[in-house]
C-alpha cells in the first residue's frame, strides 16, 4: 500500500517469501478489502484471491480451477467480480457473485460467463451505476471496446479500433476515457468517448477526442483512472489530465 501522495509504503504481505506472484490489485468499493490475481497454489496460470484488510487477516482464494484468471474489477456495492479468464480457451469475462464469509471476507457464489466474442474479452471496467461493462476485445491485430450488461446480454461495439484499450468510466456514468491510437499501437493517447446521451441512449455514433497533453510523439499513455470529481484523469505515463467534456 502506498498513500496518494507517495509516502508511507507497506507491504500488505509482510515477511513472506515465495515463489508465487500477486499482481492486478482492485480495491472493494468498500474500502475493507481487495482483490487481486496470484500464482499461489497454482503450478501455472493464476487465480483471484480477496485479502481483508483487518490485521493479520489471511487472503482468501476465490476463484479455482485451470487457465489464468485476471483483471479482477468489484461491483460498485462490492458483491461481485468480473474478471478475464481463459478457462474456457481464449480470454472471456467471468462474473463471481460474493456472499458473507461471516468473518468480513466475502466467499465465491455463483459464476457466470458474461461474453462469448471470438478473440480475448480482456480489461473490464464496472461502470459507477453498476449496470454497464466496458472491456477490450483483442482479435486479428485489432483492440476495440465493447459494452454489455453488468448480468450479461448482448454485446456491442463502440469503437473501432485499431488500438483501444483499458477504459475507465467517468463518475456521471456517460463518459469513458480510454487508451487508444490511430496509428501505431506503441504510440497510444488517451481518448475521451461519450457513451451515452443525457437521456440514457446508447450512442452509437459517437466520436472520440483525444485529451493527452504534450506531443503524441513521447509515448503511450495507458491504463487510465479518473479521480471521484470527475476532473482529473491519471496515467501510467505520469501525466494528469484536466478534462471539460463541454469544450
Amino acid at each position: 500500500l502506498v498513500k496518494e501522495d507517495g509516502h508511507k509504503y507497506a507491504s500488505l504481505f509482510p515477511g513472506e517469501a515465495g515463489a508465487h506472484i500477486d499482481a492486478m490489485p482492485a480495491w472493494a468499493p468498500s474500502g475493507f478489502c481487495v482483490a487481486f490475481a496470484s500464482t499461489r497454489e497454482k503450478t501455472s496460470g493464476s487465480s483471484l484471491w480477496i485479502l481483508s484488510l483487518r490485521k493479520d487477516a489471511k487472503p482468501v482464494r476465490i476463484t479455482t480451477g485451470k487457465g489464468s484468471d485476471q483483471s479482477p474489477v468489484w461491483s460498485p456495492r462490492s458483491d461481485a467480480l468480473v474478471f478475464a479468464s481463459d478457462r474456457g480457451g481464449s480470454f472471456a469475462l467471468w462474473r463471481v457473485d460474493l456472499v458473507d464469509g461471516g468473518d468480513g471476507v466475502p466467499r465465491a457464489g455463483r459464476t457466470t460467463k458474461l461474453t462469448h466474442d471470438e478473440g480475448d474479452a480482456v480489461e473490464p471496467a464496472w461502470s459507477r451505476d453498476g449496470k454497464w461493462l466496458v472491456y477490450t476485445l483483442r482479435t486479428g491485430g485489432v483492440s476495440i471496446l465493447k459494452i454489455i450488461p453488468a448480468q450479461g446480454g448482448r454485446a456491442r461495439e463502440i469503437t473501432v479500433g485499431p488500438s483501444d484499450r483499458t477504459a475507465a468510466w467517468f463518475p456521471d456514468g456517460r463518459h469513458l476515457v480510454y487508451s487508444g491510437s490511430a496509428g501505431a499501437a506503441f504510440d497510444a493517447d488517451l481518448m475521451l468517448l461519450e457513451v451515452f446521451a443525457k437521456n440514457g441512449r446508447l450512442l452509437a455514433d459517437a466520436q472520440p477526442k483525444r485529451v493527452s497533453l504534450g506531443d503524441t510523439a513521447n509515448g503511450s499513455e495507458l491504463w487510465p483512472a479518473v479521480d471521484g470529481s470527475g476532473r482529473f484523469v491519471f496515467a501510467t505515463s505520469e501525466m494528469v489530465v484536466s478534462v471539460d467534456r463541454d469544450a
